[in-house]
C-alpha cells in the first residue's frame, strides 16, 4: 500500500499517477521500467568557461568610444593633445581593473592584483608626466598603490589558509578603511609641508574600528557564527 506524496490519497500499486492531483507516483520497492522517464536529470549541465576573448573584445570596444570622443574634441578645439591625454589614462586603468581576470587562462587573484597595481601605477605616472608642476606621484600615489597592493595580497594569502574567513574578511574591509583614510591624511601632511596631525581621519577610524570590535564579537559567538554561516553561507 502506497500513498501519494502531495495529497496523501491511497494509491493502487500499479497506478503510474496520482488520480486527484496527477502527481507522478515512483515506488523504490517496485521495479522500475528502464524505458520510463526519469523524474530527475540524469546528468549534469557542463561548467561552461566564460569567453575571455569575447569580454576582452567587449570591454575594448567600450573603452575606445569615450577614448576616441576626448581626443577628437581636444584636436578640434585645442588642436593639440592636452586634457585628453589623461581621459585616455584614465580609461585604460579602468579598461585593465575591469578586464584583468580575462587575461589569463586560470584565474588567479594574485595576478590579477598585479596587473592592477602596474596598469594604476603606469597610469598615475603617465599622468604626472603630463602634469609636472608638483611631484605628487612618489609622495601620494605610489604609496597608496603600494599599501592596498600589499594589504590584499595578505589579505588573499590568509584566506587561502583558512587563517581569515567569515565575518573576519568583513572586519578587514572595515580595517582597510581605516588604515586607507589614516594613511591619506598623513601623505596630505607630509605633501603640504605640515605636521602629522590625525583631524579628519578618525571620523572614519573612529565607526569602522566599532565595527570591527562587533564583528570579531560576534565571530567568537560560536552560535551566532553557526546563524550567520547557515543565513550567508560563510
Amino acid at each position: 500500500m502506497s500513498y501519494c506524496v502531495n495529497c496523501g490519497v491511497e494509491l493502487a500499486q500499479e497506478i503510474k499517477a496520482c488520480p486527484l492531483c496527477n502527481v507522478v507516483v515512483i515506488n523504490p520497492a517496485a521495479k522500475q521500467d528502464d524505458a520510463q522517464t526519469a523524474a530527475f536529470a540524469q546528468t549534469k549541465d557542463a561548467y561552461r568557461k566564460p569567453n575571455r576573448l569575447f569580454w576582452i573584445k567587449f570591454n575594448s570596444i567600450i573603452a575606445s568610444v569615450p577614448i576616441a570622443i576626448c581626443l577628437l574634441c581636444n584636436l578640434l578645439f585645442d588642436h593639440a593633445l592636452s586634457w585628453s591625454l589623461i581621459v585616455l589614462a584614465g580609461v585604460l586603468m579602468l579598461f585593465v581593473v575591469c578586464t584583468s581576470p580575462f587575461f589569463f587562462k586560470r584565474f588567479g587573484s594574485i595576478k590579477m592584483m598585479l596587473t592592477d597595481f602596474a596598469a594604476i601605477a603606469a597610469g598615475l605616472g603617465f599622468m604626472q608626466l603630463l602634469l609636472p608642476q608638483r611631484p605628487w606621484f612618489f609622495f601620494i600615489a605610489l604609496p597608496i598603490a603600494l599599501f592596498c597592493l600589499l594589504f590584499w595580497l595578505t589579505a588573499v594569502v590568509l584566506i587561502k589558509r583558512k587563517k581569515l574567513n567569515g565575518l573576519r574578511i568583513v572586519a578587514a574591509f572595515f580595517i582597510f578603511a581605516t588604515l586607507l583614510t589614516v594613511l591619506i591624511e598623513m601623505l596630505l601632511g607630509i605633501y603640504n609641508g605640515n605636521a602629522v596631525n590625525l583631524v579628519w581621519s578618525w571620523f572614519v577610524a573612529a565607526p569602522c574600528l566599532s565595527i570591527v570590535a562587533l564583528l570579531m564579537l560576534l565571530d567568537n559567538n560560536k552560535q551566532v557564527k553557526q546563524e550567520f554561516a547557515k543565513r550567508f553561507h560563510f
